[in-house]
């Protein structure tokens, strides 16, 4: 396992066409970012996406992570419910953290918007991978940040 990129994106749902309906083009240079984005981790050929979301279910001293074999979301809440989305969980990688990673938090549920949005761009661009969706804690995530690259990195 290793990191291959580290990307921080906005992720407000009218950036997607179909919730924005043309209001997203206001955000054009943040649009033309993700395309970018999405294009170089297609192209790096990505097996997993492990996403960071400040929307996922957070605890005050530890990382929550999502153990669902197929994680999924949708944009119901934001008046698209023809959006949906399903992709495969990883699991030697939700296994590799559940075992390193302190304080680690196992849920279920599904994807929220803060995972959903920059997961529309990747499959837009041809991305169809693997994901997995953390919640870093209330307190001292940065010390968690640096755990878990630690744990990417071995």
């Amino acid at each position: 396992m290793s990191l291959v990129y580290s990307v921080f994106v906005p992720h407000p749902p009218i950036l997607v066409q179909e919730i924005g309906r043309g209001e997203e083009r206001k955000c054009q240079a943040t649009l033309d970012a993700y395309q970018e984005i999405s294009r170089r981790l297609v192209q790096a050929e990505i097996e997993t996406v492990i996403l960071v979301s400040p929307h996922a279910s957070l605890i005050r001293g530890g990382v929550t992570l999502l153990t669902e074999e197929v994680v999924q979301g949708n944009f119901v809440q934001f008046g698209a419910a023809q959006l949906s989305f399903s992709f495969a969980g990883d699991s030697t990688v939700v296994a590799q953290f559940q075992k390193d990673l302190p304080g680690v938090v196992s849920i279920q549920g599904t994807l929220d918007h803060g995972a959903l949005v920059p997961l529309y761009f990747l499959q837009k661009a041809g991305w169809n991978g693997k994901v997995v969706l953390l919640g870093m804690p209330l307190e001292r995530p940065e010390e968690y940040g640096l755990r878990v690259g630690q744990i990417l990195e071995m």
